[in-house]
């Protein structure tokens, strides 16, 4: 890597740092059926920030749901939080791709998060300009972050 290269690299972890916050856990609280008993272990694990534990039981729901909206979400909120961003890519994309209204503008913030983590100041811009083109509940922070990108230089 280049001295600019590093640079750029450690500026965007800083506002990483200062921007990525674990999402809220907003997953039903109801016991009764399997998978919804293995999602609140889960969150169970999340809330206590115990990530690793977290994602284990998401893949497993995820194995047999593949299309779980909720699980996708929060697998790639602790794949960020890991510092596994092509998983975290990957799970925030699927779950744009399925249009859960509850999780979609939540899944475009954490995707620019995403890009950033990988230092991929371009696509971090796109994703970011794509959410403060509309309502959106992040249009705020996005337009910090936009800002902050390019007062970087980026």
């Amino acid at each position: 890597m280049s001295p600019c290269s590093i640079s750029r690299a450690r500026a965007n972890e800083k506002l990483f740092a200062e921007f990525y916050q674990p999402y809220p856990n907003i997953a039903p609280s109801v016991r009764g059926e399997l998978a919804e008993d293995k999602l609140q272990d889960a969150m169970q694990h999340y809330d206590e920030r115990d990530f690793k534990a977290a994602l284990a039981q998401l893949e497993a729901i995820l194995a047999a749901e593949p299309e779980n909206a909720t699980a996708q979400f929060y697998a790639g909120v602790c794949h960020l939080k890991r510092k596994d961003t092509e998983h975290a890519l990957t799970s925030l994309q699927k779950v744009i791709a399925l249009k859960d209204s509850r999780l979609a503008q939540p899944a475009e913030w954490y995707l620019a998060l995403a890009y950033l983590q990988k230092n991929d100041a371009g696509q971090a811009r796109a994703t970011l300009r794509g959410i403060t083109a509309k309502e959106h509940m992040y249009r705020d922070q996005a337009s910090q972050l936009l800002e902050r990108l390019d007062g970087s230089g980026q």
